[in-house]
């Protein structure tokens, strides 16, 4: 009662468990869509005004099921039945962090489900409030895809993704790697070699900026690629860009076990995507 900001002595009751089930079960498509606008406009206004640039962060996490929710299917990357929500994290230039959207997917079909539709719309609310703010997207390999890069080469984002590995890619990262050989022959455990190489994908609509990290270590040479719209920064700065990203885990990691964020335990997919959301 107190955190509701009720007088406990009254003896007016709090809704009941069945009034709230019927509450998050009742919320639809429509209204789902509005709250997203809504939160996401005020995360927006929370930023300072003098921003110049912002950063975007994709990731996704495991959510795992224990009941009969819809959508709840099994995932054999992660060996459970879950959801695997997407959130997108915004960063303003003083590196403050703030959860900008969420949404709840389920475990079957493509990691890129939904990415679209939540940039698109991060987006466009970004700028209606800094018509001339850079805007960067940032995300791991799952999110570096053809059709997300050629939407942000339209519209003017920027963005930074580690890359799959495919066998030209690592034709490519064979200079790189011998030098790392040649330094580790030398001086012994964490060499590394920075390089970058053009290169164009089967679905790129352009020839893009490959960012190549190899680091000798534990007898083997380790290697890491990045693609990137950025053109100014070195290679080394552009990987240490990227991996910046690694301190969203935490904000994850904050939401599930300080916010409680898998109690999806609803029956319907609906009613979890608002429990979600709150």
């Amino acid at each position: 009662k107190v955190a509701c900001w009720k007088r406990p002595s009254l003896s007016e009751a709090l809704a009941s468990q069945p009034t709230i089930s019927r509450f998050e079960n009742g919320i639809g498509r429509k209204e789902l869509l509005r709250m997203a606008k809504g939160m996401a406009r005020l995360v927006v206004r929370q930023l300072p005004a003098e921003t110049k640039e912002v950063i975007l962060d994709l990731d996704a996490t495991d959510d795992p099921c224990h009941g009969q929710q819809e959508l709840r299917l099994f995932d054999g990357h992660l060996g459970a039945y879950c959801y695997v929500p997407l959130y997108l994290h915004i960063t303003d230039e003083t590196g403050r962090q703030r959860l900008m959207g969420t949404l709840l997917r389920s475990a079957c079909g493509r990691s890129t489900k939904g990415v679209m539709s939540l940039v698109r719309l991060a987006v466009r609310l970004v700028r209606e409030r800094f018509p001339d703010v850079r805007i960067v997207l940032r995300g791991d390999c799952g999110f570096g895809y053809g059709k997300l890069m050629n939407w942000c080469d339209a519209h003017g984002v920027d963005y930074v993704f580690a890359l799959q590995v495919t066998k030209p890619v690592q034709e490519m990262a064979l200079p790189v790697q011998m030098d790392v050989a040649i330094k580790h022959s030398r001086a012994g455990e964490g060499c590394r070699e920075y390089g970058d190489v053009p290169y164009r994908g089967k679905t790129w609509d352009t020839e893009r900026r490959i960012v190549i990290k190899a680091e000798a270590k534990g007898g083997v040479i380790d290697t890491r690629y990045v693609v990137t719209s950025d053109t100014e920064l070195s290679a080394e700065e552009v990987y240490i860009w990227y991996t910046q990203r690694g301190d969203l885990e935490n904000r994850i990691k904050e939401m599930k076990l300080d916010l409680s964020s898998g109690r999806t335990s609803c029956h319907r997919f609906l009613a979890n995507q608002f429990r979600l959301m709150l």
